[in-house]
């Protein structure tokens, strides 16, 4: 159990949170429910061997090894892999990401001024 609170963004680094796959799954263990947004990091995180070590002899509520808790892969059956960025490169995603931001909110301007002018013809013709 954890006794302290934590900030996940400052253990992993914000940088490395915003960029994942994701997709529908389930758990690893029986019952193997398949209600599970499961969430893989694009960098993934290193451990040191001291760190691993630690989990290798993490113990369960029984003081028990907590170990095998692993499943053979499961079929893709019709999951969906959905990615939070643009472009692997990191420098590049972020280039890629602004030109988006400015483009759709040109969109989006063009759109209120439509909206704007639809209401404006209809509040006339009433």
């Amino acid at each position: 159990m954890i006794s302290q609170e934590f900030n996940l963004k400052t253990l992993i680094g914000e940088e490395r949170l915003g960029r994942y796959y994701r997709y529908d799954g389930s758990l690893t263990t029986p019952p193997c429910y398949e209600s599970v947004i499961w969430s893989v990091l694009l960098d993934p995180l290193k451990l040191s061997l001291q760190q691993l070590h630690a989990f290798r002899y993490l113990h369960d509520d029984q003081a028990n090894l907590i170990q095998n808790t692993y499943r053979p892969v499961q079929s893709l059956g019709s999951r969906i892999l959905f990615r939070s960025f643009l472009s692997k490169d990191i420098v590049e995603d972020t280039k890629q990401r602004s030109a988006f931001a400015e483009n759709n909110g040109q969109y989006l301007i063009n759109n209120m001024k439509l909206i704007i002018t639809l209401l404006s013809l209809l509040i006339i013709g009433l």
